[in-house]
């Protein structure tokens, strides 16, 4: 797959809002990265409130890294 692809489909899971998304991918693609981008759409662009986001992760590091990443990104 190539740079241009990988990019392309992270937009798509950016800029889809009319189901629910399972992103799973290898380790060290950009699945973070997409998912804060996502949720600060919701919340800025789409009215959502924070509290009524559901995120899954499948490690306490991982939760932690996106919840410090969410902060520092809202608090810019």
């Amino acid at each position: 797959m190539s740079e241009f692809e990988k990019i392309q489909e992270q937009e798509d899971v950016i800029n889809c809002y009319d189901k629910n998304l399972v992103v799973s991918a290898s380790a060290g693609s950009g699945k973070t990265s997409v998912m804060i981008r996502k949720i600060i759409d919701y919340i800025l662009n789409h009215d959502l409130k924070i509290k009524d986001i559901l995120v899954l992760t499948y490690t306490n590091f991982a939760s932690d890294e996106m919840r410090q990443r969410l902060t520092n990104a809202l608090c810019e």
